[in-house]
């Protein structure tokens, strides 16, 4: 009852490689690689990119604005910010936020920018009988920065 027809297989166990020696296929069609990529596919993963892109973006200006928000609220609540004369309103400040406060509602005051800048360039009044180059001591760039957005701004 043997198959005449089919060959003779035989069962053989294979030899253990060394962990020194490494095996190497000599397949020509395994180890060929692909050589050039179709139109379709690049275009496809540069969309691809774009929309990881635009969607990682859209998640980052999402959250920034509902954090922005929760601040916004959670300091109304905490202090009753918008029910509070502008004097209260400065006393709220605690510690570096009052004195940076402070020189940036002097940059307001100044009849210019350029007058401001150089008020705080020539500062005698933060240091008693000193003059101190107060923006570059405090480092008041993002001061400078929003109060010539508010004089362009015309507010």
């Amino acid at each position: 009852m043997e198959n005449e027809g089919a060959p003779e297989e035989e069962l053989r166990q294979r030899n253990k490689a060394s962990s020194s020696e490494e095996t190497v296929t000599k397949d020509p069609e395994v180890t060929k690689k692909p050589k050039g990529r179709s139109k379709l596919g690049i275009s496809a993963k540069c969309v691809q990119w774009f929309a990881k892109l635009f969607v990682g973006c859209l998640l980052m200006v999402t959250s920034g604005m509902m954090y922005a928000i929760y601040l916004s609220t959670y300091h109304e609540r905490k202090f009753w910010f918008s029910s509070r004369r502008d004097l209260e309103r400065e006393i709220t400040f605690q510690g570096d936020g009052a004195v940076y406060y402070s020189f940036y509602k002097d940059m307001l005051r100044a009849p210019s920018f350029e007058r401001g800048v150089f008020e705080l360039a020539y500062n005698n009044r933060t240091v008693p009988m000193k003059t101190i180059n107060a923006v570059q001591q405090m480092t008041l760039y993002p001061e400078l920065i929003a109060s010539a957005l508010y004089h362009m701004s015309g507010s």
